[in-house]
């Protein structure tokens, strides 16, 4: 079974294990494929967002990664997905570059390779104003650009809680700096009022 540029072979009639091979080259020869992993994808069958990140992680991997087994992506809101695209670099060769792009809450993620760069740019978003949050462009690759989108994701959102938390503690305050200017207005106002000249007071005598 092909999957872009990786193979997986059936090591016994009806089992569940997977020699996985990675496309090098394109000589047509046997040295144009890297054996790197044995898999067995019976625990994943029922989940397809770990099974799309698995095989996504390895097709985004570069050969050096996979021999490293450095080709897992963390998990995500919604599932990783691989694209290519040709840019020009400098010299005017066009060059065909990794995209891997995902979501996590309000956030949209996005690493990809450059034309005329070694090493990946990790780029993520708010997906409400598509403002750019955070930026990394000294990453080793698209896939380790995915682990540390993970880093920074888990900063960006644990800061929005601790901003949310001073907000919902600020208007909590003006509420009661509120609530306290209105008490001591009425207090104000009440003292400013004259009781009646029968008014009649706790012991039930008349006021004088």
């Amino acid at each position: 079974m092909v999957y872009r540029d990786l193979a997986f072979v059936q090591q016994v009639d009806g089992g569940d294990e997977w020699w996985t091979l990675k496309k090098i080259g394109d000589e047509g020869e046997p040295g144009d494929w890297l054996a790197f992993e044995n898999c067995s994808f019976g625990g994943l069958s029922r989940d397809r967002h770990g099974f799309n990140d698995l095989i996504v992680g390895m097709s985004a991997a570069s050969a050096s990664e996979c021999e490293r087994l450095e080709y897992r992506l963390p998990m995500l809101d919604e599932p990783w997905s691989l694209m290519t695209a040709c840019s020009e670099n400098r010299a005017g060769d066009q060059v065909e570059c990794k995209i891997l792009e995902s979501r996590c809450g309000d956030y949209a993620v996005k690493a990809y390779e450059r034309p005329s760069f070694d090493g990946a740019m990790l780029e993520i978003s708010d997906r409400a104003s598509r403002a750019l949050v955070f930026h990394d462009g000294a990453c080793d690759s698209i896939v380790s650009a995915s682990g540390r989108a993970r880093d920074a994701l888990s900063s960006l959102i644990e800061g929005s809680r601790e901003s949310d938390g001073r907000s919902r503690s600020e208007a909590a305050r003006s509420r009661l700096r509120s609530l306290r200017d209105a008490s001591s207005e009425a207090r104000e106002s009440s003292s400013a009022i004259n009781p009646p000249s029968n008014a009649t007071g706790r012991n039930g005598k008349a006021r004088s």
